[in-house]
């Protein structure tokens, strides 16, 4: 069990407290510990033909790539906002359009409403990354490190999704992690497959989940 210190930074960490991604505690140990940029070399010295050295990449780069990201889906959302918002949605103007104007309507609101995570999380992500916990090894055939470990959204993904898995797996990914690992597993019973006891706690924690999240990220 980690110590109170060690804990409180975990749920204190402050990339990641107003709108995530979420993250193992076990994966924010191996980062304080800087064992999460231990890799295996080769070695005729050990016994073993290799040995562990550490090797901390510079993550100034993504970051700052990650930054105009956000910048720019911020700059999108007010934009977008500034098209489509809530009180010509509900007004009587509204009821006037023909059904496909509607349609359409309704899914440029859900477009603009959905820039500010793409936003919100692109800068947590870049702040993750920037701090080094974004750092998820290194990618066996360019070499160069990789840095999606708190990925939490890919807009592109999302946005042209062939189907609903593909949907819900680009969006929030962390958390629907979080959820299969430790509610949709645990509730199915030893030796059986999950069925609707499964799905249903994991969508009603799922539920309170979201609730949250959007009230950490309201100041977006």
């Amino acid at each position: 069990m980690p110590g109170i210190l060690d804990y409180l930074g975990y749920v204190l960490f402050f990339p990641a407290l107003f709108a995530g991604p979420s993250f193992d505690y076990a994966e924010y140990q191996r980062w304080i510990t800087y064992t999460m940029f231990d890799v295996v070399v080769p070695s005729s010295k050990s016994p073993s033909g290799t040995k562990r050295k550490r090797r901390i990449p510079s993550s100034s780069g993504p970051a700052a790539l990650k930054g105009l990201m956000a910048v720019f889906w911020f700059a999108a959302t007010i934009k977008f906002k500034s098209w489509f918002y809530v009180e010509y949605l509900l007004g009587d103007e509204f009821l006037k359009l023909g059904f496909l104007s509607r349609v359409l309507y309704t899914y440029g609101f859900a477009f603009a409403s959905r820039l500010k995570y793409y936003g919100a999380w692109s800068l947590s992500e870049g702040a993750c990354i920037l701090t080094g916990l974004g750092y998820n090894g290194v990618d066996p055939k360019s070499g160069k490190a990789k840095w999606d470990r708190v990925t939490n959204v890919e807009p592109m993904k999302l946005e042209f999704a062939e189907n609903a898995r593909a949907l819900l797996e680009s969006w929030n990914m962390n958390t629907n992690q979080w959820l299969k690992n430790y509610v949709y597993l645990r509730i199915t019973p030893k030796g059986k497959k999950p069925g609707f006891r499964s799905t249903m706690g994991t969508f009603a924690t799922s539920g309170v989940y979201i609730n949250l999240d959007a009230h950490n990220c309201a100041w977006c």
